[in-house]
């Protein structure tokens, strides 16, 4: 549902809330929450494989499948201990996003968290050329969010 008052804003604001408060094993649920309760996504479940990822790109062995919507994927990808902790590089993104796009086929939206997860990233990929262009909105914990909100419910009328 897209965000047309302040009740919508504070109830995606509260989502996002409940996911920076979420254990590690409860994130992807939480995200799964946002996307389907809030968004109006069908639920997606299963793990994506990253086995395929180079040595020299931390990413865990699986991502996974949270939400769909004619044709775009949303994927979690949390990241535990990538070589800069407190970011996402563009490496691990980039990678993370080819080798998911390969396997599930359509558009992709990545969602992955920085190692400490004060940080969620929703990267939208394009494939173009021989690496993906990476548009990236990064959602801090503690941070006002107006903005991401916004960014967020839009991704309905896309």
């Amino acid at each position: 549902m897209p965000i047309i008052n302040r009740q919508d804003a504070a109830e995606v604001e509260q989502y996002i809330a409940r996911f920076f408060a979420a254990s590690v094993a409860g994130r992807a649920q939480a995200l799964r929450k946002l996307f389907v309760e809030k968004l109006d996504f069908a639920s997606a479940t299963g793990a994506v494989s990253l086995a395929k990822a180079p040595k020299n790109v931390a990413l865990p062995s699986t991502a996974e499948r949270i939400a769909s919507m004619e044709g775009l994927h949303v994927v979690y990808v949390p990241l535990s201990g990538s070589p800069s902790p407190d970011r996402v590089r563009k490496a691990e993104a980039a990678t993370a996003a080819k080798l998911i796009a390969d396997e599930l086929h359509g558009d992709l939206l990545l969602v992955m968290t920085n190692p400490s997860c004060s940080q969620l990233h929703v990267i939208w990929p394009t494939f173009t050329g021989a690496s993906p262009s990476l548009r990236r909105m990064i959602i801090e914990r503690d941070l006002p969010r107006r903005t991401a909100v916004q960014q967020l419910s839009n991704i309905f009328w896309r």
